[in-house]
């Protein structure tokens, strides 16, 4: 796939229910297999959307980098 790809990480904790009972974890193990699955199919850019008013924006960031 061309292009860029971007990973929206608010409500991420919702996809994923059992990943983790706690949405903030979950939204965390979301990303990251979010991200995983982007990488298979994008050998360029992954941008990751992360709001600055999500109440885990710095563990947010933290796993996109």
């Amino acid at each position: 796939m061309r292009g860029v790809r971007v990973i929206s990480s608010a409500g991420l904790g919702l996809l994923y229910k059992d990943f983790s009972d706690n949405f903030l974890e979950a939204s965390v193990l979301t990303l990251k297999e979010e991200i995983r699955k982007a990488r298979e199919k994008v050998v360029r850019v992954i941008g990751v959307n992360v709001l600055v008013a999500m109440t885990n924006f710095a563990d947010m960031i933290k796993t996109s980098i």
